[in-house]
């Protein structure tokens, strides 16, 4: 699929795809992890945005400790919280989590990417 093809509603599925399979996120904290995960993906979906086009490159953190490029990637923008992004890139299948309020220049992604839409949410 074509980055510049992808329309909301591909977005969308692929995120809800992601959000039926069993998440990695850990829950230690509470007694009902089912119910954490289930309040937390609503929480993700209260931020869903029109998905856009973004730039976005790994953190100088990622990049020095976890071997990431520094290659600037197109990605998909699909979930904000002020300057907090999910991401996702069709190409690869999997999201990341990107922060920056400032759309001139790349979103700076934390590093981490997987097809587990909540675990790169929650970071």
């Amino acid at each position: 699929m074509a980055l510049g093809h992808m329309n909301a509603e591909e977005s969308l599925r692929e995120l809800e795809a992601s959000l039926a399979r069993p998440s990695a996120t850990p829950c230690t904290w509470r007694a009902d992890r089912d119910a954490y995960l289930a309040e937390m993906a609503a929480n993700l979906r209260s931020h869903l945005i029109s998905p856009m086009k973004v730039k976005a490159v790994a953190s100088e953190w990622a990049q020095r400790y976890a071997d990431q490029s520094s290659e600037v990637r197109e990605m998909m923008a699909l979930v904000r919280s002020e300057d907090t992004w999910l991401l996702y890139d069709p190409k690869q299948k999997v999201f990341a989590k990107a922060f920056g309020n400032n759309l001139e220049a790349p979103l700076s992604l934390l590093g981490f990417s997987s097809d587990d839409a909540l675990t790169e949410w929650l970071g």
